[in-house]
């Protein structure tokens, strides 16, 4: 990894909000029913009692209740709570949520909110981990990444200052650990999202088209949407999707009566009235003697889902009838049909189309961008690495290739590493969870820089990739009998950096270069690292330390250092 030096804080807050590929998002958990109270245990978390209080200390579980639009705190009261950390939720009835952030409890006319802010590529990743398998295929996996991102991006305050809800409404999502392979699918598209006409658009997916996707007008109503219109999907055909539902006729006048549609007598005739171009229903009629009332098909299948499981209508594509006492739904397709067919995408996936071949025949007209004006990730191979960027390549790939050539003479390794320069800090931070002061980081064969326009500030692209190609070829080798500070330091020392232990022990340096609270900690380390090294490779040659990559270093060496 590399420090940045003198880096502004101004310029790395105007970094991300000049281009919003990513950002934070705020989640109501727990949002498709009412939480009347809430138990808190933390993992590593602290906690407010107000916005000017101070923080504490959580106790090892805490109930947190509503009274009226009060909180019920370990026999305090307060508005609002809030907690900075890991922490684990848990419902009366069971539920259970748990992740890293900052979490609002408060209380409100229906119980309890609990909101969840965590950066936007957490979020896509616990829209994943919900909506798919982590054996679908990867291309796949990475189309519904673009389409998830592409519409919590363009919707991050669809419920005002609640944001998103973690329910279909919204994007329904599960916090806890990310399967490896949703993980790589959501760094694979960092920040791409979609675009029309110069402009980032929404994306939506459903599950199974059943062989037609629908137009969201004709679902939703509204402007038209030329990303989002009706066409055949050939992929998705070639897979069953029907299902069947039935019900008595006193569950559906339940139903009904409870979302506003009140029929006085027993329901004596079901039928769709309206249909729209792909066949889905539109418009039913509901009678009850000589009642009628006309309710669209979504919100029909809103009401019975609502009232009898979310999964009782599976789609608005079907035929219905009305036998005795029961009412009949026979119908295909699983959800409202729009955008990308989760079914269909994972057919194409495993013909061999790639993620922006499924995007575009979902999307049509629509382009796969990062920030406005350039073409999404785009790979290129230099001599012995590969570059992933959203920018210009050339002037950085010659600087790559004189990189490498100096690192294989200072250090030569069998590596192949694959660099990507993320276009904005916050978008760095989020893939890699390093702090907006480390310039790059290499993780085995994998380096990750900041903006080129943040590390030509910091001398340049050349000397910050020989340091992380040096970082690859040494992890290569090392082995878990290597303490961090040899790996670090015989980096800093190959690279020509200079170096000064202030006395600290190798088991102080190791320490700070795990946990660094700050930039000038994380300095202090490497230089310390830098200057041990430096020592031992002029005593006893690179051969000699080098070999202690895969051997450790012989305590006699370091004792009391």
């Amino acid at each position: 990894m590399k420090l940045a030096r003198g880096i502004l804080l101004s310029l790395l807050a105007a970094s991300t909000a000049m281009a919003q590929s990513a950002t934070d998002v705020t989640v109501r958990l727990f949002s498709n029913r009412i939480v009347n109270a809430v138990t808190i245990t933390p993992v590593d978390a602290v906690m407010r009692l107000c916005k000017g209080c101070s923080a504490s200390l959580i106790p090892a579980q805490l109930r947190v209740s509503a009274s009226q639009t009060l909180l019920m705190i370990g026999g305090k009261t307060a508005r609002e709570l809030d907690l900075s950390g890991q922490i684990r939720a848990a419902t009366e009835d069971g539920l259970v949520e748990s992740g890293a952030g900052q979490w609002k409890i408060r209380a409100a006319h229906d119980g309890l909110h609990v909101l969840l802010t965590i950066p936007s590529e957490r979020y896509v990743m616990a829209v994943l981990a919900s909506e798919a398998g982590a054996k679908e295929p990867a291309e796949s996996l990475k189309a519904l990444a673009v389409t998830a991102r592409s519409f919590a991006l363009t919707n991050p305050h669809r419920h005002g200052a609640e944001g998103l809800c973690d329910s279909t409404h919204c994007q329904a999502l599960r916090m806890g650990d990310v399967p490896a392979e949703i993980e790589s699918a959501v760094h694979a598209t960092a920040g791409e999202t979609l675009w029309w006409h110069g402009t980032r658009v929404p994306g939506y997916f459903t599950q199974s088209c059943a062989g037609m996707t629908e137009d969201a007008a004709a679902m939703w109503g509204g402007a038209p949407k030329p990303w989002l219109t009706s066409h055949a999907d050939r992929y998705c055909v070639r897979l069953p999707s029907q299902w069947h539902a039935e019900m008595s006729v006193t569950e559906l006048r339940e139903a009904l009566y409870a979302e506003g549609w009140k029929l006085g007598g027993a329901i004596d005739g079901v039928r769709v009235v309206q249909q729209d171009g792909s066949g889905r229903a539109r418009k039913l009629l509901v009678s009850a003697g000589a009642e009628r009332v006309t309710i669209p098909a979504a919100s029909l299948r809103f009401a019975l889902n609502r009232s009898l499981g979310w999964n009782r209508l599976r789609s608005d594509w079907y035929e219905v009838s009305l036998g005795g006492n029961r009412v009949v739904f026979d119908g295909k397709g699983y959800g409202h049909g729009v955008g990308l067919c989760q079914a269909g995408a994972a057919e194409m996936a495993k013909e061999g189309k790639g993620y922006r071949e499924i995007l575009a025949f979902y999307f049509p007209s629509t382009s796969l961008q990062v920030e406005a004006g350039d073409t999404g990730w785009m790979q290129h191979d230099g001599n012995g690495w590969t570059l992933r960027t959203t920018g210009a390549a050339a002037s950085l790939m010659a600087q790559g290739n004189q990189a490498l050539l100096r690192a294989h003479a200072l250090f030569s390794g069998n590596v192949h590493p694959v660099v990507t320069v993320y276009p904005t800090t916050e978008l760095f931070r989020q893939a890699t969870n390093e702090p907006g002061w480390m310039l790059g980081t290499a993780r085995g064969d994998t380096i990750a820089l900041q903006p080129m326009s943040v590390v030509n500030r910091q001398g340049g692209a050349e000397a910050l990739l020989l340091h992380e190609f040096l970082h690859s070829m040494v992890e290569n080798e090392a082995t878990d009998a290597a303490p961090l500070w040899l790996r670090e330091g015989l980096v800093e020392a190959l690279a020509g950096e200079h170096g000064d232990t202030k006395g600290m022990t190798t088991a102080q340096i190791d320490a700070a270069l795990r946990r660094a609270g700050n930039q000038q900690e994380a300095e202090e380390a490497h230089r310390a690292a830098c200057e041990l090294v430096r020592r031992l490779l002029a005593k006893d040659g690179l051969p000699t330390v080098r070999g202690w990559l895969r051997s450790g270093v012989p305590q006699s060496l370091i004792a009391g250092k």
